[in-house]
């Protein structure tokens, strides 16, 4: 590797690899020629150090990097098999009550399953949950392709991302605000309208989904004692989040928003 200031001589350098007691080491050496004026090189000076640990130690990151992707991949691969499997499992059922626990443990499985795909195709352990969110409301579309339910995801930032941690937590949580407004929504309704909202400002997270019913009036705040998808996720906000979950009955209008604080591993 040549190194020229342009303005004279050129110090260069390269790594070698050398056996020592029949062990590779690699060392980096230098040249540096020093000159009298624009004279030929008067002195050089000969810098060599030994960097085996350095580079080993950056194969190793390189091997943990690799092999955490496959991982992460193969538990994706897995997730999605059993999902598959219940898949099988709901389509010979009769009763459709059974039918609808199937389909919300099948929807809770590629909620984290999403999150595993996004870690296996980066290196870094942060998840963008907004792209997750909108492969979230893409897979409701599929799933209820067959009812009037129309989705839609509002953001004001393109992206944002959060650990693995946090981003499997509020994959599940967004999952599960989504499943109880499919729950409760009214199906006589010509078209059923839900919104997914991510706010992020200097402070807070702010996941909002909004559901557009007729039936809110039968509705109460209460909702949150007999809903087990509504505990699980008051459960994952306070806990893993620590944040907190607000239930709004408008007119209209059933509003399920979640809050929580911007910290060092959430990037936006």
């Amino acid at each position: 590797k040549f190194i020229n200031d342009n303005k004279g001589l050129s110090a260069f350098g390269d790594e070698v690899y050398e056996y020592i007691d029949d062990e590779r080491r690699i060392f980096y050496k230098r040249i540096l020629p020093l000159s009298r004026g624009k004279e030929r090189p008067w002195r050089y000076f000969f810098l060599i150090k030994e960097i085996t640990e350095v580079k080993e130690r950056e194969r190793e990151l390189r091997f943990k990097s690799v092999l955490l992707k496959e991982i992460h991949h193969r538990v994706k691969n897995n997730l999605q098999t059993i999902a598959s499997l219940l898949r099988i499992q709901m389509r010979r059922l009769d009763s459709e009550t059974a039918k609808i626990i199937l389909q919300e443990s099948i929807n809770r499985i590629n909620s984290i399953a999403l999150v595993h795909e996004s870690l296996s195709r980066f290196e870094e352990d942060r998840v963008d949950i907004i792209e997750v969110a909108g492969k979230l409301l893409n897979a409701f579309k599929q799933t209820y392709e067959h009812l009037p339910y129309v989705f839609r995801l509002k953001k004001n930032r393109k992206s944002l991302f959060l650990s693995s941690k946090k981003a499997t937590s509020t994959s599940l949580i967004i999952n599960e605000l989504l499943q109880n407004a499919v729950k409760h929504a009214d199906h006589d309704m010509e078209k059923v309208e839900t919104i997914l909202s991510v706010d992020v400002d200097n402070k807070n997270v702010i996941f909002e989904v909004l559901n557009k019913t007729n039936k809110s009036e039968d509705l109460n705040k209460d909702i949150l004692k007999k809903s087990l998808g509504l505990q699980l996720v008051q459960m994952l906000v306070e806990e893993e989040l620590k944040g907190k979950l607000d239930i709004i009955i408008k007119e209209k209008e059933f509003i399920a928003r979640v809050t929580f604080a911007r910290s060092d591993d959430v990037d936006a």
